[in-house]
Protein backbone atom coordinates (compact mmCIF):
# COMPACT_ATOMS: atom_id res chain seq x y z
CA UNK A 1 0.00 0.00 0.00
CA UNK A 2 2.89 2.66 1.04
CA UNK A 3 4.31 2.06 -2.85
CA UNK A 4 1.82 2.22 -4.34
CA UNK A 5 0.60 5.40 -2.23
CA UNK A 6 3.67 6.64 -3.30
CA UNK A 7 3.05 6.73 -6.53
CA UNK A 8 -0.60 8.36 -6.30
CA UNK A 9 1.37 11.60 -4.62
CA UNK A 10 4.21 11.49 -6.70
CA UNK A 11 2.31 11.56 -10.41
CA UNK A 12 -0.50 13.79 -8.66
CA UNK A 13 2.19 16.51 -7.43
CA UNK A 14 4.22 16.04 -11.01
CA UNK A 15 0.89 16.34 -12.87
CA UNK A 16 0.10 19.43 -11.20
CA UNK A 17 2.82 20.73 -11.30
CA UNK A 18 3.56 19.63 -15.00
CA UNK A 19 -0.07 20.77 -16.07
CA UNK A 20 1.17 22.97 -18.56
CA UNK A 21 2.64 20.39 -20.56
CA UNK A 22 -1.07 20.91 -22.70
CA UNK A 23 -2.85 24.10 -23.91
CA UNK A 24 -5.33 25.99 -25.74
CA UNK A 25 -6.51 29.13 -27.48
CA UNK A 26 -8.45 31.65 -25.54
CA UNK A 27 -11.33 31.15 -27.71
CA UNK A 28 -11.40 27.33 -26.26
CA UNK A 29 -11.67 28.21 -22.56
CA UNK A 30 -15.56 26.33 -22.46
CA UNK A 31 -14.42 23.60 -24.11
CA UNK A 32 -11.15 22.69 -22.05
CA UNK A 33 -9.01 23.75 -19.35
CA UNK A 34 -11.06 26.59 -18.13
CA UNK A 35 -9.54 30.14 -17.92
CA UNK A 36 -6.34 28.88 -16.28
CA UNK A 37 -6.06 31.29 -13.59
CA UNK A 38 -7.15 31.12 -9.88
CA UNK A 39 -8.10 34.66 -8.31
CA UNK A 40 -6.62 35.61 -4.96
CA UNK A 41 -4.69 38.32 -3.24
CA UNK A 42 -1.25 37.36 -4.27
CA UNK A 43 1.63 38.64 -2.35
CA UNK A 44 5.22 37.70 -2.12
CA UNK A 45 5.19 35.42 0.69
CA UNK A 46 7.05 35.42 4.50
CA UNK A 47 9.41 32.48 5.63
CA UNK A 48 6.76 31.13 7.75
CA UNK A 49 4.17 31.33 4.70
CA UNK A 50 6.43 29.19 2.75
CA UNK A 51 6.64 26.82 5.24
CA UNK A 52 2.90 26.68 5.65
CA UNK A 53 3.14 25.94 1.94
CA UNK A 54 5.80 23.37 2.22
CA UNK A 55 3.63 21.22 5.31
CA UNK A 56 0.30 21.58 3.38
CA UNK A 57 2.29 19.05 0.92
CA UNK A 58 1.88 15.88 2.10
CA UNK A 59 -0.69 12.96 1.54
CA UNK A 60 -2.56 12.48 4.60
CA UNK A 61 -3.96 16.26 4.70
CA UNK A 62 -3.72 16.93 1.00
CA UNK A 63 -6.53 13.35 0.28
CA UNK A 64 -8.00 12.19 3.34
CA UNK A 65 -6.95 9.82 5.39
CA UNK A 66 -6.02 6.64 2.61
CA UNK A 67 -6.14 4.10 5.54
CA UNK A 68 -9.61 4.29 6.21
CA UNK A 69 -11.74 1.66 4.25
CA UNK A 70 -13.79 3.28 1.89
CA UNK A 71 -12.12 6.36 1.61
CA UNK A 72 -11.92 7.89 -1.78
CA UNK A 73 -10.40 11.08 -3.37
CA UNK A 74 -11.11 12.00 -7.36
CA UNK A 75 -9.75 14.08 -9.76
CA UNK A 76 -10.44 16.17 -12.88
CA UNK A 77 -8.38 17.19 -15.52
CA UNK A 78 -9.21 19.55 -18.45
CA UNK A 79 -6.63 20.86 -20.81
CA UNK A 80 -6.28 22.49 -24.48
CA UNK A 81 -2.69 22.85 -26.41
CA UNK A 82 -2.78 24.80 -29.79
CA UNK A 83 1.06 25.58 -30.89
CA UNK A 84 2.07 26.66 -34.01
CA UNK A 85 5.59 27.06 -35.20
CA UNK A 86 6.49 29.21 -38.66
CA UNK A 87 9.46 29.01 -40.76
CA UNK A 88 9.06 31.02 -44.16
CA UNK A 89 5.77 30.48 -45.52
CA UNK A 90 5.71 27.13 -43.59
CA UNK A 91 3.60 25.52 -40.53
CA UNK A 92 3.72 23.19 -38.11
CA UNK A 93 0.30 23.05 -36.24
CA UNK A 94 -0.88 21.11 -33.46
CA UNK A 95 -3.90 21.55 -31.34
CA UNK A 96 -5.14 19.04 -28.74
CA UNK A 97 -7.82 18.81 -26.36
CA UNK A 98 -7.40 16.59 -23.22
CA UNK A 99 -10.03 15.30 -20.48
CA UNK A 100 -9.44 13.09 -17.70
CA UNK A 101 -11.31 11.64 -14.56
CA UNK A 102 -9.54 9.63 -12.02
CA UNK A 103 -10.52 8.34 -8.40
CA UNK A 104 -8.52 6.63 -6.00
CA UNK A 105 -9.75 4.38 -3.25
CA UNK A 106 -9.75 1.82 -0.24
CA UNK A 107 -11.86 -1.09 -1.20
CA UNK A 108 -12.68 -3.36 1.60
CA UNK A 109 -11.93 -6.30 -0.41
CA UNK A 110 -8.75 -5.53 -2.17
CA UNK A 111 -7.02 -2.35 -0.57
CA UNK A 112 -5.56 0.97 -2.05
CA UNK A 113 -6.54 1.09 -5.94
CA UNK A 114 -7.37 3.84 -8.26
CA UNK A 115 -9.04 3.86 -11.96
CA UNK A 116 -8.64 6.39 -14.63
CA UNK A 117 -10.25 7.04 -18.26
CA UNK A 118 -10.05 10.28 -20.47
CA UNK A 119 -9.26 11.02 -24.14
CA UNK A 120 -7.12 13.34 -26.36
CA UNK A 121 -8.54 14.59 -29.26
CA UNK A 122 -7.26 16.80 -32.12
CA UNK A 123 -4.70 17.66 -35.07
CA UNK A 124 -1.61 17.51 -36.25
CA UNK A 125 -0.45 19.09 -39.55
CA UNK A 126 2.72 20.27 -40.95
CA UNK A 127 3.70 21.95 -44.22
CA UNK A 128 5.46 19.96 -46.79
CA UNK A 129 9.16 19.98 -46.05
CA UNK A 130 8.76 20.78 -41.98
CA UNK A 131 8.57 16.85 -41.24
CA UNK A 132 8.46 15.13 -43.90
CA UNK A 133 9.17 15.55 -47.76
CA UNK A 134 5.23 15.66 -47.95
CA UNK A 135 2.46 17.10 -46.05
CA UNK A 136 1.24 15.94 -42.42
CA UNK A 137 -2.26 15.82 -41.89
CA UNK A 138 -3.30 13.64 -38.59
CA UNK A 139 -5.93 12.58 -36.65
CA UNK A 140 -5.38 12.46 -33.19
CA UNK A 141 -8.13 10.26 -31.14
CA UNK A 142 -6.82 8.77 -27.97
CA UNK A 143 -8.28 6.35 -25.68
CA UNK A 144 -6.51 6.80 -22.53
CA UNK A 145 -6.79 4.70 -19.35
CA UNK A 146 -5.59 3.45 -16.04
CA UNK A 147 -5.66 1.06 -13.38
CA UNK A 148 -3.55 0.42 -10.42
CA UNK A 149 -0.73 -1.56 -12.09
CA UNK A 150 -0.91 -0.02 -16.34
CA UNK A 151 -1.55 3.40 -18.44
CA UNK A 152 -3.22 2.15 -21.47
CA UNK A 153 -3.59 4.18 -24.51
CA UNK A 154 -5.70 3.33 -27.43
CA UNK A 155 -5.08 4.86 -30.74
CA UNK A 156 -6.72 2.54 -33.11
CA UNK A 157 -9.25 5.54 -34.17
CA UNK A 158 -6.16 7.88 -34.63
CA UNK A 159 -4.74 8.32 -38.47
CA UNK A 160 -0.91 8.76 -39.08
CA UNK A 161 -0.54 7.85 -35.60
CA UNK A 162 0.26 4.75 -35.47
CA UNK A 163 2.79 3.03 -38.39
CA UNK A 164 0.96 0.13 -40.30
CA UNK A 165 1.38 -3.25 -39.13
CA UNK A 166 1.97 -2.00 -34.87
CA UNK A 167 -0.52 -2.22 -32.44
CA UNK A 168 -2.90 0.25 -31.70
CA UNK A 169 -3.59 -0.77 -28.17
CA UNK A 170 -0.69 -0.32 -25.36
CA UNK A 171 -0.26 -0.29 -22.15
CA UNK A 172 2.88 1.04 -20.30
CA UNK A 173 3.52 -0.02 -16.54
CA UNK A 174 3.04 2.88 -13.44
CA UNK A 175 6.29 1.60 -12.37
CA UNK A 176 8.36 2.43 -15.38
CA UNK A 177 6.48 5.65 -15.76
CA UNK A 178 7.57 6.43 -11.95
CA UNK A 179 10.75 4.97 -12.94
CA UNK A 180 11.34 7.25 -16.16
CA UNK A 181 10.12 10.55 -14.06
CA UNK A 182 12.68 9.93 -11.40
CA UNK A 183 15.60 9.12 -14.25
CA UNK A 184 14.66 12.96 -15.81
CA UNK A 185 15.41 14.30 -12.48
CA UNK A 186 12.30 14.70 -11.70
CA UNK A 187 11.97 14.45 -7.39
CA UNK A 188 9.65 12.26 -6.54
CA UNK A 189 7.05 12.08 -3.56
CA UNK A 190 8.86 9.71 -0.46
CA UNK A 191 7.09 8.12 2.56
CA UNK A 192 8.25 8.74 5.67
CA UNK A 193 8.73 5.43 8.50
CA UNK A 194 8.54 8.13 11.44
CA UNK A 195 6.04 10.16 10.01
CA UNK A 196 3.78 7.92 8.55
CA UNK A 197 2.94 10.46 6.14
CA UNK A 198 4.12 10.69 2.18
CA UNK A 199 5.80 14.26 1.48
CA UNK A 200 7.01 16.11 -0.90
CA UNK A 201 10.77 15.73 0.70
CA UNK A 202 11.46 19.67 -0.51
CA UNK A 203 12.36 22.08 1.76
CA UNK A 204 11.94 26.02 1.78
CA UNK A 205 15.79 26.48 1.57
CA UNK A 206 15.11 24.10 -1.80
CA UNK A 207 12.44 26.78 -2.59
CA UNK A 208 14.37 29.39 -2.24
CA UNK A 209 17.35 28.26 -3.71
CA UNK A 210 15.02 27.06 -6.99
CA UNK A 211 13.15 30.74 -7.32
CA UNK A 212 16.52 32.50 -7.00
CA UNK A 213 18.21 30.32 -9.51
CA UNK A 214 15.84 30.52 -12.44
CA UNK A 215 14.01 33.67 -11.65
CA UNK A 216 9.88 31.92 -11.01
CA UNK A 217 8.24 34.40 -9.04
CA UNK A 218 6.19 32.45 -6.22
CA UNK A 219 3.30 34.58 -4.44
CA UNK A 220 0.88 33.39 -1.91
CA UNK A 221 -2.99 34.27 -0.70
CA UNK A 222 -3.03 32.57 2.96
CA UNK A 223 -6.60 34.48 4.15
CA UNK A 224 -8.75 31.52 3.10
CA UNK A 225 -6.75 28.37 2.70
CA UNK A 226 -3.45 28.38 0.91
CA UNK A 227 -3.55 29.77 -2.98
CA UNK A 228 -0.07 29.49 -4.45
CA UNK A 229 0.68 31.26 -7.84
CA UNK A 230 3.60 31.22 -9.62
CA UNK A 231 5.09 33.05 -12.54
CA UNK A 232 7.66 33.02 -15.10
CA UNK A 233 8.65 36.40 -17.51
CA UNK A 234 10.65 35.99 -20.69
CA UNK A 235 14.16 36.47 -18.73
CA UNK A 236 13.23 33.72 -16.34
CA UNK A 237 12.00 31.47 -19.09
CA UNK A 238 15.21 32.18 -21.37
CA UNK A 239 17.09 30.79 -17.94
CA UNK A 240 15.87 27.62 -17.45
CA UNK A 241 15.35 26.78 -21.47
CA UNK A 242 19.20 27.95 -21.09
CA UNK A 243 19.63 25.46 -18.44
CA UNK A 244 17.47 22.59 -20.18
CA UNK A 245 19.92 23.45 -23.65
CA UNK A 246 23.22 23.26 -21.44
CA UNK A 247 22.46 20.00 -19.93
CA UNK A 248 21.92 18.88 -23.27
CA UNK A 249 25.20 19.65 -24.46
CA UNK A 250 24.20 22.78 -26.48
CA UNK A 251 26.97 25.73 -26.93
CA UNK A 252 26.51 28.83 -24.26
CA UNK A 253 25.61 30.90 -26.90
CA UNK A 254 22.06 28.81 -28.32
CA UNK A 255 20.14 30.62 -25.89
CA UNK A 256 20.97 33.95 -27.52
CA UNK A 257 19.28 32.61 -30.60
CA UNK A 258 16.01 32.92 -28.66
CA UNK A 259 13.90 36.41 -28.16
CA UNK A 260 10.39 36.30 -26.41
CA UNK A 261 7.42 38.81 -27.76
CA UNK A 262 5.04 37.55 -25.13
CA UNK A 263 5.83 35.51 -21.77
CA UNK A 264 2.75 34.85 -19.72
CA UNK A 265 3.37 31.86 -17.51
CA UNK A 266 1.60 31.28 -14.82
CA UNK A 267 0.70 28.06 -12.49
CA UNK A 268 -1.81 27.93 -9.36
CA UNK A 269 -2.24 25.37 -6.79
CA UNK A 270 -5.22 25.60 -4.22
CA UNK A 271 -5.59 24.01 -0.86
CA UNK A 272 -8.56 24.88 1.38
CA UNK A 273 -8.80 25.83 5.18
CA UNK A 274 -9.42 22.15 5.80
CA UNK A 275 -5.75 21.54 4.27
CA UNK A 276 -7.25 19.38 1.04
CA UNK A 277 -6.30 19.68 -2.67
CA UNK A 278 -8.83 21.83 -3.86
CA UNK A 279 -7.35 22.92 -7.80
CA UNK A 280 -4.41 23.53 -9.56
CA UNK A 281 -4.40 25.28 -12.87
CA UNK A 282 -2.18 26.40 -15.61
CA UNK A 283 -2.41 29.12 -18.29
CA UNK A 284 0.60 29.78 -21.15
CA UNK A 285 0.68 32.64 -23.65
CA UNK A 286 3.87 32.79 -25.34
CA UNK A 287 5.29 33.78 -28.48
CA UNK A 288 9.54 33.11 -29.55
CA UNK A 289 11.64 33.74 -32.23
CA UNK A 290 14.36 31.27 -32.70
CA UNK A 291 17.20 32.17 -34.70
CA UNK A 292 19.30 29.55 -36.04
CA UNK A 293 21.95 31.35 -38.50
CA UNK A 294 21.20 34.95 -40.41
CA UNK A 295 21.00 32.86 -43.67
CA UNK A 296 18.19 30.80 -42.96
CA UNK A 297 14.66 32.46 -41.78
CA UNK A 298 13.77 32.31 -38.03
CA UNK A 299 11.34 30.00 -36.40
CA UNK A 300 8.15 31.74 -34.65
CA UNK A 301 6.74 29.44 -32.01
CA UNK A 302 3.26 30.58 -30.59
CA UNK A 303 1.87 28.76 -27.83
CA UNK A 304 -1.36 29.22 -25.85
CA UNK A 305 -2.37 27.21 -22.91
CA UNK A 306 -5.16 26.62 -20.47
CA UNK A 307 -5.44 23.62 -17.98
CA UNK A 308 -7.16 22.81 -14.78
CA UNK A 309 -7.70 19.82 -11.96
CA UNK A 310 -10.05 20.28 -9.46
CA UNK A 311 -11.68 17.33 -6.88
CA UNK A 312 -14.56 15.12 -8.36
CA UNK A 313 -16.62 12.47 -6.64
CA UNK A 314 -17.44 10.58 -10.28
CA UNK A 315 -16.95 7.43 -10.46
CA UNK A 316 -14.60 5.69 -13.14
CA UNK A 317 -15.87 2.34 -14.73
CA UNK A 318 -13.14 1.04 -17.01
CA UNK A 319 -13.88 -1.66 -20.01
CA UNK A 320 -12.26 -4.55 -20.66
CA UNK A 321 -8.63 -4.15 -21.36
CA UNK A 322 -7.36 -7.73 -21.68
CA UNK A 323 -6.69 -7.11 -25.36
CA UNK A 324 -3.79 -3.88 -24.77
CA UNK A 325 -0.53 -4.47 -25.51
CA UNK A 326 2.71 -4.43 -23.35
CA UNK A 327 5.08 -2.35 -24.30
CA UNK A 328 7.66 -3.90 -23.02
CA UNK A 329 6.75 -7.04 -24.82
CA UNK A 330 5.92 -5.18 -28.17
CA UNK A 331 7.83 -3.70 -31.03
CA UNK A 332 5.35 -0.42 -31.00
CA UNK A 333 7.00 2.51 -29.84
CA UNK A 334 4.32 4.69 -27.67
CA UNK A 335 1.96 6.61 -29.86
CA UNK A 336 3.07 10.44 -30.61
CA UNK A 337 1.63 12.88 -33.36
Amino acid sequence: MKKLLTLFVSLMLILSFSVFAFGCDDDKKSSSGGSGTVSGNYKDPTDAQLEQVVESLNATTLFGDYEQAGWKFGLSASASFDVTIKMGEKNIDTDLDLSYKTLFENKETTGLAFAGKGSVDGTFKADAGMVDDVAVNNTIKFKLYNDTEYFFVDASESTGVVAPGEDTKIKISLSDILGSLGGSGMKPATYSETEEEVTTGISVDEIKAVLDETGIKLQVDTSNGIKVKLSADAESLKTIIGAILTKAGAPAETINAISFSKSTVEFYFTIDKDGKFSQATAKIDVAAKITVSPEDPAFEVTAKVTADIKTSTDGVTLPDLSDFVDVAQSDTAVPTV
